[in-house]
């Protein structure tokens, strides 16, 4: 039987860290033992797996892949698929990132380091997180919260929050100060799926 693991799951490795399966949905991973995964390497829809073969530990961990709708059989090879089933990052996992866009804000309140006039912060250009946002996907970051300053004066949030979707990159909070919220900026969060 050819087996193959389904679209919505990608096997995921990182220097010095267990290896995994990454639900894409859901950006959480299920971490799985070596030999396991190993397994699952195989589960690429050109090779014949003989079951029979395999030991009661690995039997049961496909069955379990079966149940959960996270691997597919077929008695032929399955067609290409459009992704690779693993990526390894080169470095050690990091789930998350917390990132300050800006160091701008609509207010000026004096217990704010921000607003100090020698502040040398200067905001990176659009073209600069566009840039920053690529690495964050090549290091496998699959969650970033925004932050500031008030990170909604930025002309270009949405830009940027629009790559971060594109890369796979769950915008999962805006920390705003508020004043600049309207229907339209909360439709725009709700539709990108950001809580304010």
């Amino acid at each position: 039987m050819f087996y193959q693991l389904t679209e919505r799951y990608q096997l995921v490795g990182w220097r010095k860290m267990p290896t995994g399966m990454l639900d894409l949905t859901t950006n959480k991973v299920l971490f799985l033992p070596r030999k396991s995964f190993y397994l699952m390497l195989h589960m690429n829809g050109q090779e014949d797996i003989d079951v029979d073969k395999l030991d009661p530990e690995q039997q049961e961990m496909l069955q379990n892949m079966l149940h959960r709708g996270a691997v597919e059989m077929s008695g032929s090879p399955f067609p290409d698929r459009n992704q690779p089933i693993y990526q390894y990052h080169d470095h050690v996992r990091i789930e998350s990132v917390h990132w300050s866009v800006t160091g701008k804000c609509n207010y000026q309140c004096r217990h704010c380091m921000l607003f100090t006039t020698d502040n040398p912060i200067k905001d990176l250009t659009t073209e600069e997180c566009l840039n920053l946002i690529h690495q964050f996907a090549e290091c496998g970051i699959r969650e970033i919260s925004l932050t500031g300053g008030e990170p909604l004066v930025r002309d270009d949030l949405y830009e940027l929050i629009q790559a971060c979707t594109d890369k796979n990159i769950r915008v999962s909070d805006i920390y705003t100060n508020g004043a600049l919220l309207t229907t339209e900026v909360i439709e725009k969060n709700t539709q990108y799926g950001s809580t304010s």
